[in-house]
């Protein structure tokens, strides 16, 4: 009889208990999904320079194209590796770049999303940037603004998502597109509390000025 009177506490509140995690992660995942940009909301406003962060395929080939369109005199890309020069990266991504002698600049100093927000803080305060064209990959693009945004001050930031054809809209039925997103939206949430938490502790006097992006 004792035991019948601990189970019928116990398992309503392990039932109770289970929904409430079910439905907070649906919360999460429904604000992290909801913030992956579905377009290029503004592919013509020209900014000082175009920002790229290093990671999945296209971003650079991205990058490069906006740059060769005249939407910016200069090309920052963030996060390469130490060992690639500028020679190699033109070479590999559109020789014909030589021929333009356009003012590209390669950060080897980021190794995480984070490490890119500082970086590119760095480079945009010393060469006095006032506006960029942040390329990233769409369901990347969340955090990065969310790290930009915590430590960047009065930056205009125009959002450019790269959108790849292995990222299916259909996630839900393709295990590598569901654990992609699912690992991303982890570093989403972790990178939320992180930002939340330390703004506790920074003087907000600035905000960036995000450019809306749906």
């Amino acid at each position: 009889m004792k035991m019948r009177n601990i189970k019928s506490t116990v398992i309503p509140k392990i039932l109770l208990l289970s929904v409430i995690v079910i439905l907070l992660i649906a919360f999460i995942l429904n604000t992290y999904l909801s913030a992956i940009p579905s377009q290029i909301t503004d592919s013509v406003t020209k900014t000082d320079a175009i920002v790229v962060l290093t990671g999945s395929a296209g971003r650079i080939d991205e990058g490069i194209m906006l740059i060769k369109e005249g939407l910016a005199t200069e090309l920052f890309i963030s996060g390469v590796s130490p060992t690639t020069n500028l020679n190699d990266l033109v070479e590999l991504n559109d020789p014909a770049l030589r021929k333009l002698s356009l003012p590209i600049t390669l950060g080897a100093e980021a190794k995480n999303t984070r490490g890119n927000a500082i970086e590119i803080y760095n480079w945009v305060k010393n060469n006095n940037v006032s506006s960029i064209r942040l390329v990233t990959s769409a369901y990347h693009m969340p955090r990065s603004l969310r790290e930009i945004r915590y430590i960047f001050s009065d930056t205009r930031i125009i959002p450019h998502p790269v959108f790849s054809e292995k990222i299916k809209m259909d996630w839900w039925i393709h295990p590598g597109t569901a654990g992609l997103l699912a690992i991303e939206c982890t570093k989403y949430l972790t990178s939320s509390i992180r930002v939340f938490v330390m703004g506790w502790f920074k003087d907000n006097t600035h905000t960036s000025t995000i450019e809306k992006y749906s």
